[in-house]
């Protein structure tokens, strides 16, 4: 069982809002996929060695996927350095962001990201199980849906299209 269930607010802040991944697994949606091998690995050894104090693994420069508090800004990834703990019969995760975003990169980075949140066509992120990550103004305003209603909910429940075909497409 890989979803997550309680963040603080810095997690909240930095990586993504509880509300949006409820019950969404952590690995599956946020880590990139040559990652997501060595998080599993990961998960299973501090379940099988977890009581023991002074195994804490840590991953280094994992990709993983940022989703802004806001929705105003494009979802990302940047590097995170995770480290692994056993506690109560559940495992937890504490990151640090190792991506250094310079200031000469982020007005580039706003231009881009307005670029996308106001293009003329609908656009929207999927995560690999077929949930919203993000979706552009446009596509909101198309569909008549506020970022809260539409970002987390399964792509299927707002699409009258046959199932196997949508996924097949993405």
């Amino acid at each position: 069982h890989k979803t997550l269930v309680k963040a603080n607010s810095k997690f909240e802040r930095s990586v993504v809002r509880m509300s949006r991944v409820s019950g969404l697994d952590f690995i599956a949606n946020h880590s990139h996929a040559e990652d997501q091998v060595r998080f599993q690995v990961a998960i299973e050894s501090v379940r099988e060695r977890g009581r023991d104090p002074d195994f804490t693994p840590v991953l280094h420069n994992c990709k993983t996927l940022v989703l802004s508090a806001d929705d105003k800004e494009f979802p990302r990834y940047l590097k995170f350095d995770w480290m692994l703990m056993w506690a109560g019969g559940s495992v937890f995760l504490s990151g640090r962001q190792v991506t250094i975003v310079r200031d000469h990169e982020k007005e580039a980075v706003l231009e881009f990201e307005d670029y996308f949140q106001k293009a003329p066509i609908a656009l929207h992120w999927l995560s690999s199980t077929g949930h919203v990550l993000w979706a552009n103004e446009t596509e909101l305003n198309t569909l008549g849906y506020t970022a809260d209603e539409y970002i987390g909910q399964p792509i299927m429940k707002f699409c009258p299209d046959d199932e196997e075909v949508v996924l097949e497409i993405f």
